[in-house]
């Protein structure tokens, strides 16, 4: 697997993990999922890696796949105008593999 692909990966497991652990208010699951148009304006800020959204596509796709993401699609806004958006979140096996406690070189987990 290409280097840079499991890092973007790693910095985006990392960037899920943050939105989860922070403090929020409402319902604790739904607040759990970060909308991907921002979190691939965070991959930019934190980490100055910057996809399209086709590229970020893979990443995504290889972390889904391993079962360390999760997706759903929300429809948003006025029923004659609506959109469709995709909000991620962290699974507990993507957390354990932040923690160290399970290793796999798709993602390469950032420590800093």
């Amino acid at each position: 697997m290409n280097g840079e692909l499991a890092r973007t990966c790693g910095a985006i497991l990392e960037l899920l993990r943050r939105h989860m652990d922070r403090e929020r208010k409402g319902q604790q699951e739904e607040n759990a999922y970060l909308d991907q148009e921002l979190l691939a304006e965070r991959l930019h800020r934190y980490y100055r890696v910057t996809l399209s959204a086709d590229e970020l596509h893979s990443p995504l796709t290889v972390l889904k796949d391993a079962g360390y993401a999760e997706y759903k699609r929300v429809r948003l806004g006025d029923p004659r105008r609506d959109r469709w958006v995709t909000l991620w979140r962290i699974t507990g096996e993507g957390v354990r593999l932040l923690s160290g406690e399970i290793e796999d070189p798709r993602v390469k987990v950032l420590f800093w």
